[in-house]
């Protein structure tokens, strides 16, 4: 008989630059797996294949902006093949939610007021910006004029406020200081940090900068101190999600690698400073095989980062 697939499933946040989880229930004698990405129209109308979307997660990209997403999975073992596709209400897009612009999302809830006799050029025109944690530092630059292309403003003092929004509120800090030469040149370096906007502030005054958004990935890491286990035994893996803002926790996905593709196996919640345990233990590994696991951040609104996964632990059975 063909494998069955039943139950396929979409997790993540419907937004721009944001990752998917697609998962399912199959039966079968040992089948593999593969997956096909799909976009259509609100109504579920004009479904397509998305080109080269072939694996169990799928960062969103801008074509998908007002559209819906889904998965098939299909199953392939000795008795045949098996399919099944996602809802059209799967998950994020549940209740007729379609993917949001990266844009709308990361602008500040509380807008600065301008600055009507001030203006900061950037040398960057650069204003949406997708990093990695570890790059997410970047150094602010260009001249502050009293008018575009107009005389420039020595010596004064410009801020870097930050605006981080957790759970649809906003708070904003300052984060860097910079004065101004003689000539209005600055250049300021802003610490790695979350998903946020940067704006640069004179005091006094107010914004003299467009908004500067920056979508960051967040980074989880994952290590294990058994890495050769016997059939009947567990696994035990450890790690923590870096960049603070964990909150009270964040759901987690340990996966194990089947094929080309990867398969939840057992779903966890960070601590509050964004640690966690977990123990997987193998039942029907009866010949020598060397297993690759990862870890996967969940998209959580109180989490201020692009979805994240782990580098690679591999852990030998027998």
């Amino acid at each position: 008989a063909p494998p069955s697939v039943k139950a396929v499933g979409v997790s993540g946040t419907a937004r721009e630059g944001d990752l998917l989880l697609c998962g399912g229930d199959v039966d079968g004698q040992n089948p593999r797996l593969a997956f096909q990405w799909l976009r259509a129209a609100p109504d579920g109308t004009g479904v397509e294949d998305i080109a080269g979307a072939t694996d169990s997660s799928y960062t969103l990209r801008a074509a998908d902006v007002g559209r819906r997403v889904l998965c098939r999975v299909t199953a392939t073992d000795g008795g045949g093949s098996g399919a099944a596709t996602s809802g059209l209400d799967a998950g994020p897009f549940a209740g007729g939610a379609v993917v949001t612009a990266a844009s709308a999302a990361s602008g500040p809830a509380m807008p600065i007021a301008s600055c009507p006799s001030a203006v900061a050029t950037l040398s960057s025109r650069a204003t949406l910006l997708l990093r990695s944690y570890r790059r997410s530092a970047l150094t602010l630059s260009g001249r502050l004029a009293a008018s575009p292309g107009g005389a420039a403003l020595g010596g004064a003092e410009l801020d870097v406020v930050q605006t981080v929004t957790r759970s649809g509120a906003s708070r904003q800090t300052k984060v860097a200081t910079v004065r101004a030469g003689a000539d209005g040149a600055f250049a300021v370096k802003v610490a790695a940090g979350p998903s946020r906007t940067l704006q640069l502030v004179l005091a006094g005054c107010g914004a003299v900068s467009p908004r500067i958004a920056e979508r960051v990935r967040g980074a989880v890491q994952a290590t294990t101190t058994t890495r050769r286990v016997r059939n009947k035994q567990a696994a035990r893996f450890r790690g923590k999600v870096l960049g603070g803002y964990v909150g009270r926790g964040l759901p987690l996905e340990l996966q194990v690698k089947v094929g080309a593709s990867w398969k939840d196996v057992k779903a966890m919640t960070s601590d509050a400073r964004g640690r966690f345990a977990v123990s997987y233990r193998f039942l029907r590994t009866y010949v020598r095989y060397t297993y690759r696991f990862r870890v996967v951040s969940r998209a959580a609104s109180s989490w201020p980062f692009l979805a994240a996964r782990s580098s690679q632990v591999a852990v030998r059975v027998n």
